[in-house]
């Protein structure tokens, strides 16, 4: 039986290990519907580990990790899209031999109807489930600012641009929480604060629930409802940036850090 939660996601004395290396170490985090949460912390601090729990990329020693209800070691890697959790990595994965809108109609294949005999005989459920998706696919278009791209081949667009691809894609299954990891690096400052502006606008027409793990300071206190800060697989500190932002921990770890070098890590 899942414990009782009190977010739309739940993490209860999160642990990690890897061979002698704890990454996580009794992590309690609450999200609540509605809200950006972000991650933050130095290189190594657990944070992209956190988010491979919740997508079940990685599996835990103890603790839990419940979403809505529902305890996620009991969820197979495959089930999660389904669940209604959305996920983009660091890296950039597009096919760079096609187009916008097809690496985008890529995303929405946990949900379609698929039948092998149904696809040969192409029905009229298989149809308006395809047609459901297109319809989607260019909704998103018009959201992340995309449409002029869409026939576009992806080898052929920018880093920044493909940021906002990936993000389309995985939105294409109607997610109720959105995984986004550093979703800023690698942006100079023009492209941040577009980002910024495009991922608040998800949040509230996509209705969706956001957590991301970012380096950059100035994005992350200019986005996030409650920011989580991690150091060594600890949680060192949990709140509003405001006060986030004068714990003295947080600032020993890494906030000074980044005051130092110009507001980014």
């Amino acid at each position: 039986m899942a414990p009782e939660v009190d977010g739309l996601l739940s993490i209860r004395n999160l642990s990690v290990r890897f061979g002698g290396v704890r990454a996580l170490q009794d992590v309690n985090l609450e999200v609540r519907g509605g809200q950006i949460c972000a991650v933050i912390g130095p290189n190594g601090a657990g944070k992209t580990t956190l988010l491979n729990c919740v997508s079940r990329f990685t599996d835990w020693h103890a603790g839990a990790v419940v979403f809505d209800g529902t305890d996620m070691m009991r969820i197979e890697p495959k089930q999660v899209v389904r669940l209604g959790i959305g996920r983009t990595i660091q890296n950039l994965a597009l096919f760079p031999t096609m187009t916008v809108i097809e690496n985008i109609l890529v995303g929405g294949h946990s949900t379609a109807l698929v039948n092998p005999v149904l696809s040969m005989l192409a029905t009229p459920g298989l149809r308006a489930s395809e047609r459901r998706l297109r319809e989607r696919a260019r909704w998103l278009l018009d959201l992340l600012l995309l449409r002029p791209l869409a026939d576009r081949k992806a080898a052929d667009i920018s880093a920044q641009t493909g940021k906002r691809v990936e993000l389309a894609r995985a939105l294409m299954s109607s997610p109720r929480l959105l995984l986004l990891d550093e979703p800023a690096a690698g942006l100079n400052h023009t492209e941040v604060d577009e980002l910024r502006e495009i991922i608040l606008r998800v949040r509230t027409e996509a209705v969706v629930t956001i957590v991301l793990v970012e380096h950059h300071m100035g994005f992350v206190m200019g986005i996030s409802d409650q920011v989580c800060v991690l150091n060594f697989g600890q949680k060192i500190a949990d709140g509003p940036p405001a006060m986030v932002r004068r714990d003295p921990a947080v600032i020993a770890a890494y906030l000074g850090q980044a005051t130092a070098a110009g507001g980014a890590a």
